[in-house]
């Protein structure tokens, strides 16, 4: 004959399961906290990265249109800067080509005009070709000693012509002591003949330009 577990026994058994489940890094709250905490991060992460990415595209873009810009610029600066010397030359070669200069020192005189714009010209194809040696990195320059006073005179002579049409008084005044510097002869002599051209174009007739060192 079976026993009699008693009330309280009775009662243990006849109650509900209860099943009881805790996770490593604490309660089941605090493991979803976890997770969702670390989705937010990267969901950050992910928002901060397509700012940057749109942040360094936007600048790009902007280069890009600035550069555009500058080569339009170059392109109807050294245009409208190709003009003056093309129409001199074509005007010397036309007079000495229908015999309407015919002196000796007339004829010379249209010669030194056609080789001083020409190499005007060469000059002007010159920057061009630096600019797109600049653009691509590719362009060289020379580091060697270079007497300023020469660059100068050097500039000036290429000028001269422009010069004396523009009734501009140019006088140079530069010591002959001046140490000499390092750089490219060639690329000082542009800029200097730039800065005379800038000169010339905005400047009124009369007025004077002094280089000074």
């Amino acid at each position: 004959r079976g026993m009699d577990p008693g009330p309280d026994r009775r009662s243990t058994l006849d109650a509900p399961w209860l099943l009881v489940v805790r996770h490593r890094g604490g309660s089941l709250e605090q493991a979803v906290a976890a997770v969702h905490r670390r989705n937010l991060a990267i969901s950050l992460g992910i928002l901060l990265l397509l700012g940057a990415a749109a942040i360094l595209l936007a600048i790009g873009a902007q280069r890009a249109r600035d550069l555009a810009r500058q080569q339009m610029e170059l392109v109807a600066s050294v245009t409208h800067e190709l003009n003056t010397p093309l129409a001199a030359i074509r005007s010397a070669g036309q007079n000495l080509a229908h015999g309407i200069v015919t002196e000796p020192a007339q004829v010379q005189r249209y010669g030194a005009l056609i080789d001083q714009e020409g190499r005007r010209l060469t000059g002007l194809v010159a920057q061009v070709l630096d600019f797109a040696g600049i653009q691509s990195g590719s362009r060289p320059y020379a580091a060697e000693p270079v007497s300023l006073p020469r660059v100068v005179d050097e500039a000036l002579a290429d000028l001269d012509l422009v010069l004396e049409q523009s009734g501009l008084a140019v006088s140079r005044d530069l010591p002959a002591e001046l140490p000499e510097l390092i750089g490219d002869a060639a690329a000082l002599r542009r800029v200097v003949a730039n800065l005379l051209a800038n000169a010339v174009k905005f400047a009124t007739s009369g007025g004077r330009v002094t280089i000074r060192g």
